[in-house]
């Protein structure tokens, strides 16, 4: 699975990175492809004011998953 992310209105920290990459790649057990990049998974983080946006899209064989989530903490 391929994992991309695009940060806006804030400048990302490697542990931000890395808290973010190590919870998405559980999604590849998931995916019953393993070692394989049929996956494509986009993240997507934004900062407004005090709101913390994060949407997050799966692309695959025959499969479209999108969410949503908005909270006062990028870690939540």
């Amino acid at each position: 699975m391929n994992i991309t992310f695009t940060f806006k209105n804030f400048d990302p920290s490697d542990h931000l990175k890395q808290y973010a990459r190590r919870r998405f790649e559980k999604l590849a057990k998931y995916t019953g492809k393993k070692g394989t990049s049929a996956y494509e998974l986009q993240v997507n983080l934004q900062v407004e004011k005090f709101r913390h946006m994060a949407e997050v899209t799966l692309v695959g064989d025959n499969l479209h998953l999108s969410a949503n989530e908005e909270s006062e903490d990028m870690y939540a």
